[in-house]
């Protein structure tokens, strides 16, 4: 039993950042909305890959499934808030699969929350869109598992304020380090050694010979 106002809703196989997470609760507590969605706007993805919304000044509009381009302009991230009592009653209202979607799609026979958030919309409830600051990875496709290291130890490289380097590890005086270092026990940075940017470099590890790290310039 949920007993919240408005409890955060977040699928489980999503990566994102704390950031993102902390923007998007602050911003639904001072929404004032039924319903908050976190969004991204539509680029260069294929809108019938994924759950998608028609948004307008910050107002969803419409949620369909796997939809045509052009019913759409934002990609849902499965991240939601929703007031407790208005989603019980749609929850409640849920068919047991999407019934918003275009001529020539087949729904799963799943029941979808998003289809509950178009009930809530057809009810002529607000349902606010926010737009993720930085990425939102779903874990859908096996290349997405890359995606989503990327993005956390790039998270994690730009939280770094200080080096840390314990007293076993070794840097070489030719070595260029231009960033912030975090450095396991027994490292070794050895003669000419480039690090361009921040670095975590884990226990035992020797990096030697002039080795260049970080982003390659022409």
């Amino acid at each position: 039993m949920v007993n919240d106002e408005k409890p955060l809703i977040v699928y489980g196989d999503i990566v994102t950042t704390q950031a993102v997470l902390h923007n998007f609760v602050r911003q639904s507590s001072e929404s004032g909305s039924d319903a908050d969605l976190l969004v991204k706007p539509l680029d260069k993805e294929r809108a019938q890959d994924w759950l998608c919304a028609n948004v307008s000044d910050k107002r969803v509009l419409q949620i369909y499934g796997h939809p045509r381009p052009h019913y759409v302009n934002h990609r849902l991230l499965g991240v939601y808030a929703a007031r407790t009592a208005t989603l019980k009653s749609a929850l409640a209202q849920n068919p047991g699969f999407m019934t918003n979607v275009n001529v020539g799609v087949m729904p799963p026979m799943e029941a979808a929350l998003e289809q509950s958030l178009q009930i809530m919309i057809e009810d002529g409830l607000r349902v606010t869109a926010h737009c993720a600051e930085t990425d939102v990875v779903d874990l859908d496709k096996p290349w997405h598992l890359l995606q989503a290291s990327h993005l956390v130890i790039n998270d994690e490289l730009q939280a770094i304020q200080e080096n840390i380097i314990p007293d076993s590890a070794f840097i070489h005086p030719s070595a260029e380090i231009q960033g912030k270092v975090v450095l396991g026990e027994g490292v070794m940075i050895g003669r000419n050694v480039q690090i361009k940017g921040n670095a975590i470099i884990g226990k035992g590890t020797v990096i030697d010979n002039g080795a260049v790290i970080g982003k390659a310039t022409r």
